[in-house]
């Protein structure tokens, strides 16, 4: 199940990739693109879609490594570390 799930993974991400490139008020083919278009994915959508992309990997590890989630093996936090439990 693992093996499956990591090799499925780099191919969801690449076509979510491709998807918010394309999807938008201007809809555009990837395929065959204009000038106009080529001026819109990269300057507007690309930037947008891999800032997402990062900011999200970013806040998916401070979340793994806060909550100590066998990402190092270590648990980091514990009840009352966010002063919510008791």
């Amino acid at each position: 199940m693992k093996r499956v799930m990591y090799r499925l993974l780099p191919a969801a991400v690449f076509a979510v990739i491709l998807i918010g490139l394309s999807i938008g008020p201007v809809p555009i083919s990837l395929f065959a693109m204009s000038a106009t278009d080529q001026e819109i994915v990269f300057n507007l959508r690309l930037p947008r879609v891999l800032s997402a992309f990062l900011v999200g990997g970013g806040l998916a590890l401070a979340g793994a490594i806060f909550g100590g989630r066998r990402c190092f093996q270590k648990i980091a936090a514990f009840p009352g570390t966010d002063r919510t439990g008791t």
